[in-house]
């Protein structure tokens, strides 16, 4: 299989034609958008959730030399993913622009591919009836997750590389759009990607609770785990599964790099019991990339960093602005006095 091509910008099939659609029925959006992103709840569908505390509450110290060692083994397999959303607001429905980056760390360069995708979503079935490029729902946000989620997945699919690691910024399992992952990520396992999930904001108290003797101390598993870990450590590893559906697992830990709030790192359950220590020397890459990068108020691995950056540039690259101010759409009240120039 011959790697997918990078250093390139990509649209959806429907792009241009959605926009098309829009225009022609005097719908209006407005000049400017508003960046949003999407907020999955960290509540899972696991009908019967299982908590598990692989390692006890220990402190493992992460040792960055073989994160080098191992990112230097990895040049040209090593991937990191993020995405950029602009939401436009109007009266006739909502509009979401998202641009999801791929980039790849080659021996010389950071190679991107970006791909541009556009929705319009209406609860006006007279709307949707004028053209198939429009989607009647009752639920945007919701709707627009489902359609990011298999967006997401299939690009992902496409650009990956074959005995590759991928970082995902990201939950593993979150909300009822996650369902719609799994089939995908299963695909990217047989493709032997190694695919790691990064979760920098969480309210997550599922090891607190689960644990007696940090039951009720602290205000979420970050905040224990800021209190715990010294800066280079990271906890030993927890697992949650589902008994009734054995795609439904991830296993997971918390690593701090800099004195600042930890985060946690996510891998799929059946691709990390097949070698629990390829992925115990990945917190060390993780780690090794987060000082690369440098940031202490805001740790994040550089490769992703990048992607974010990226993606955010292919944004501005489409004149949204010029484009919305010909679909001649209302925008909302608040879209007007914060998202117009």
């Amino acid at each position: 299989m011959s790697k997918p091509v990078f250093k390139r910008l990509v649209f959806h099939p429907e792009f241009r034609s959605t926009v098309s659609a829009v225009r022609s029925m005097s719908v209006s959006l407005p000049s400017a958008s508003y960046d949003s992103q999407h907020s999955f709840s960290e509540a899972s569908n696991l009908g019967q959730a299982v908590f598990m505390n692989l390692d006890g509450l220990q402190k493992v110290r992460l040792y960055p030399q073989k994160g080098c060692l191992l990112s230097r083994d990895y040049s040209d397999r090593l991937l990191a993913y993020d995405e950029s959303l602009n939401v436009f607001s109007s009266l006739e429905g909502k509009a979401f622009a998202t641009s999801h980056s791929l980039v790849m760390m080659g021996r010389d360069e950071y190679l991107p591919a970006n791909y541009l995708t556009f929705y319009f979503y209406t609860k006006s079935a007279e709307i949707v009836s004028r053209s198939k490029h429009i989607k009647l729902s009752d639920k945007p946000e919701y709707d627009s997750q489902v359609d990011y989620m298999k967006d997401r997945m299939e690009f992902l699919l496409d650009y990956s590389i074959e005995d590759s690691i991928l970082l995902i910024d990201g939950p593993l399992i979150a909300g009822d759009a996650y369902t719609s992952m799994i089939r995908p990520l299963k695909q990217l396992v047989d493709k032997n990607v190694t695919v790691v999930f990064f979760v920098k904001n969480s309210s997550s108290n599922l090891v607190t609770n689960s644990t007696p003797e940090l039951a009720g101390k602290f205000n979420s598993d970050l905040h224990w785990c800021f209190r715990f870990l010294k800066p280079g450590e990271r906890t030993g590893f927890f697992h949650y599964f589902d008994k009734s559906n054995s795609d439904n697992t991830k296993v997971f830990c918390y690593l701090k790099s800099f004195p600042s709030s930890p985060q946690r790192i996510e891998f799929y359950g059946k691709q990390f019991f097949r070698n629990p220590e390829k992925m115990a020397e990945i917190t060390n890459l993780v780690h090794y990339h987060i000082l690369a990068q440098g940031n202490t108020k805001n740790p994040q691995v550089r490769l992703i960093a990048i992607a974010e950056e990226s993606a955010r540039a292919t944004l501005k690259t489409i004149n949204f602005n010029q484009l919305t101010r010909e679909l001649n759409i209302t925008p909302t009240i608040n879209q007007e006095r914060f998202g117009w120039d």
